[in-house]
């Protein structure tokens, strides 16, 4: 009997102290609501700050606030989730973005109304890495949910995200299949290429036409077949089943991916096919890969131009390894010649050149994957947040959603907090993109694509405080490492050398 009264004692001290432990939050919670939504970008700081200091059981109470369609207005509290989210995916805040990770998917165990599940989920498409994976793989089996949550893997994008969709595939329903397939041709993941084939020749037309979208995205020759006959069936013209449609983003993957034997072939079998007056978009379609092909081979990737190697310019990555770089490789990964940030590793973090530099010409491509971050520190110590120790210039995906309200001087290019970059001149996402960074004293200049979106002086830009109102000791930096500023987002480089404009001494 005194056992059983002890029990029943000590579950109600922890029912107690639950209830406490929410209540305390309550108030504070209440304050930030209050205060929603903000009347510029200085209170909305504040207000996310405060937001952050509820800690992850605070932040999990605020999430699970959200009531049923009908039941409450949501607005406010939909509004401090989703700023928050946006908020701790700066630099410098990985630790709120992890603590954001685990208290919106335990919530999204919480709460019941399908609406809001969708919006948490959103959510964690948006500061996600390996970590929010385990929340979100249950949904990949729900027939109202498989879309959000299969999206959000192919948001978060990483190798782990792509083997949860593809053994979500195996295990698929009829209702929740078409939503896996999407998202694995968005991902572009060869491995699910076997198992997406046999389902583009589906009854379902909605399976079939999103299978063949995943293969013609995909890439892989071996499809060049199935999108042919698909394509024959539509008449080679524009229809509802997008077939020769994907026929065509299949000839662009293979001519992207260097697979210009097969693209050639599949060309030419459209010029031929083409002669109708109905089919003559499609015909120039086909011209115009034609032309593409027949444009001089590019230096090869990884290599110095005969140029470059006049100039004086180093290259620093073969496409084999690491071996002239220095800090997180666990987080870098060398992947079909191209560095790749790999957040399933070690959250990304920085990656330095083992040399200095202080004035210099630094080239290189990069890809970028849908709401991708990221940044290449200069001037930088190999030691503390390289956008204030040091600088960083942006790397963004500016076309994501989740950064359409961000300050000027946080988007692509950017010298990240002091000198805004012009927008517009990012190729669309999962292109290779070519930037050089020139740096001579205070003098920046960042030209993106063949277009000059930076040409400023740190010095001026700062005379009156940087534009972000913090401190930016690295402005006044003489000499620093050049490195990749991983933010947990898959970005991919390489074509990476540099020029050192260093005046020797004297």
């Amino acid at each position: 009997m005194k056992k059983r009264l002890y029990l029943l004692i000590l579950l109600l001290s922890l029912s107690l102290a639950a209830v406490r432990a929410q209540s305390s939050h309550s108030g504070e919670i209440a304050g930030i609501l209050s205060k929603i939504p903000a009347d510029d970008a200085q209170q909305f700081n504040q207000n996310m700050d405060e937001v952050g200091a509820l800690g992850e059981a605070g932040l999990q109470d605020l999430a699970t606030m959200l009531k049923p369609g009908g039941q409450q207005d949501n607005t406010k509290v939909q509004y401090v989730l989703n700023g928050f989210a946006g908020y701790v995916m700066q630099p410098g805040k990985d630790d709120w973005r992890s603590s954001c990770v685990q208290a919106y998917g335990h919530a999204l165990g919480k709460i019941t109304d399908p609406m809001n599940q969708q919006f948490l989920i959103r959510q964690l498409a948006i500061i996600g890495r390996d970590d929010a994976i385990p929340f979100i793989q249950p949904y990949l089996q729900d027939k109202m949910l498989v879309h959000p949550a299969a999206q959000a893997l192919a948001t978060i994008h990483t190798p782990a995200a792509e083997k949860t969709l593809l053994a979500a595939l195996q295990q698929s329903s009829a209702q929740t299949r078409p939503a896996l397939v999407e998202a694995l041709g968005d991902c572009r993941t060869k491995t699910a290429v076997s198992y997406i084939t046999p389902l583009a020749k589906s009854k379902d037309t909605v399976l079939r036409k999103l299978s063949l979208y995943a293969l013609a995205n995909i890439g892989d020759p071996a499809s060049a077949t199935l999108i042919r006959r698909a394509a024959q069936e539509a008449g080679y013209r524009f229809s509802v089943d997008n077939a020769t449609s994907d026929y065509l983003l299949f000839v662009q993957q293979l001519i992207n991916s260097g697979e210009n034997k097969v693209a050639g072939k599949m060309i030419g079998n459209l010029i031929k096919k083409t002669r109708k007056d109905n089919q003559k978009a499609v015909h120039s379609a086909a011209l115009h890969f034609q032309q593409q092909l027949q444009k001089p081979l590019p230096v090869a990737h990884n290599e110095l131009s005969q140029a470059e190697k006049k100039e004086g310019f180093t290259l620093l990555f073969d496409g084999k390894d690491l071996d002239h770089w220095q800090g997180n490789k666990q987080g870098y990964l060398v992947e079909d010649g191209s560095i790749v940030v790999n957040p399933s590793h070690g959250s990304g973090g920085n990656l330095y050149t083992e040399g200095e530099y202080g004035d210099f010409i630094f080239r290189f491509q990069f890809q970028l994957t849908p709401g991708a971050n990221n940044g290449i520190g200069i001037r930088a110590p190999l030691q503390g947040d390289a956008a204030y120790v040091g600088m960083e210039i942006q790397v963004l995906d500016n076309t994501a959603d989740i950064y359409k309200d961000l300050h000027p001087y946080q988007y692509h290019g950017s010298v990240y907090g002091v000198i805004p970059a012009k927008r517009g001149y990012l190729k669309p996402v999962g292109e290779w993109n070519e930037e050089e960074i020139r740096a001579e004293g205070p003098k920046i200049k960042v030209t993106l694509n063949g277009h000059v979106i930076v040409d400023g002086d740190i010095d001026q830009a700062s005379i009156n405080g940087t534009a972000d109102h913090k401190q930016h000791p690295g402005l006044k930096n003489s000499r620093g490492h050049i490195g990749f500023l991983g933010h947990g987002s898959v970005v991919r480089f390489r074509d990476i050398r540099v020029k050192s404009l260093d005046q020797p001494a004297r």
